[in-house]
């Protein structure tokens, strides 16, 4: 269980810090760089989704880890690693098929990761909003 709660936690801070020093280039960067505000606009959501596809597969790295870890848990029905970035992908965005379940602890990153992925989706589009005004004030 600790493993499960250590890499839980490590995995959760760096989504984070990716995804906070993705919007800060991108939103520091693109926008001023571009004189057509509709392409800052699709720079910045292109960054956000490059940086959501990061952050699910590091998740999904530390799900292969876990099933490594002895007691840790499994996903039932991931057999190779695309599948735990399938699973990561479910989760991230809360969809939740239920075609692959965890098991054991590896449940408590399954549901860290529901949680993060809810909140940096929500960052994004909070994000994606002032940017839009910011840019389409004219």
């Amino acid at each position: 269980m600790l493993a499960t709660l250590l890499i839980s936690i490590a995995t959760l801070l760096l989504a984070v810090l990716v995804h906070y020093e993705a919007l800060r280039l991108f939103g520091q960067r693109f926008p001023r760089a571009v004189h057509y505000h509709r392409y800052g606009i699709a720079l910045l959501l292109i960054g956000a989704i490059v940086a959501h596809v990061i952050e699910i597969w590091l998740f999904a790295a530390a799900y292969w880890v876990l099933v490594q870890v002895p007691d840790a848990g499994r996903v039932e029905g991931a057999s190779q690693f695309l599948d735990y970035v399938y699973f990561s992908f479910v989760n991230f965005t809360t969809l939740g098929y239920g075609d692959l379940t965890p098991t054991g602890y590896i449940r408590f990153l399954a549901g860290t990761e529901g949680l993060a992925g809810f909140v940096l989706i929500t960052w994004t589009a909070s994000f994606l909003y002032v940017q839009m005004g910011r840019l389409w004030k004219d």
